[in-house]
């Protein structure tokens, strides 16, 4: 079984009429990311364009923290999350459920108290790049996603 990673992304409410709306890049295509720096050596990541291409997001789901006993806030399958690849990524735009739990959600990202979201993906196609003696980039060049509002750092399953 794959094992789901997970990355953290900014997500704000979105500007306009739209009542509860969310908004945010879960991935940002060729963007270096710094995973960790062991002994001096430098390990990065990048999501390659075209990473998710052909990926199944016909029913992905927004959750609160990753917890699968929290309510639903949006969902692919019913038009309330829209994934969207575009030139710079990978864009979640969610209409939040207008339930206490998704009023007090987006009341807490109007508000900047969250300010981040998770993106969970399982990797399909990888490959390591040797940039230099001290640095290495890890290519992700095909994943499955998933998105969650997170208060804080990453959470895991």
């Amino acid at each position: 079984m794959q094992k789901a990673e997970f990355r953290r992304a900014d997500i704000a409410a979105a500007s306009g009429d739209k009542t509860q709306e969310v908004e945010g890049y879960a991935a940002v295509f060729n963007a270096p990311t710094l995973l960790y720096t062991v002994d001096g050596i430098s390990i990065y990541e990048v999501i390659d364009v075209g990473a998710f291409d052909g990926a199944d997001m016909a029913d992905v789901v927004l959750r609160y923290n990753h917890m699968e006993n929290f309510t639903i806030l949006a969902r692919t399958s019913n038009d309330t999350l829209n994934l969207a690849i575009d030139d710079k990524g990978l864009k979640v735009t969610a209409a939040l459920a207008e339930t206490t739990q998704g009023k007090d959600i987006y009341e807490l990202i109007r508000r900047k108290d969250i300010a981040k979201m998770s993106y969970g993906f399982i990797v399909n196609q990888e490959y390591i790049e040797k940039v230099s003696e001290m640095k290495y980039v890890r290519h992700i060049s095909k994943n499955r996603p998933r998105c969650r509002c997170i208060r804080g750092g990453c959470a895991r399953l």
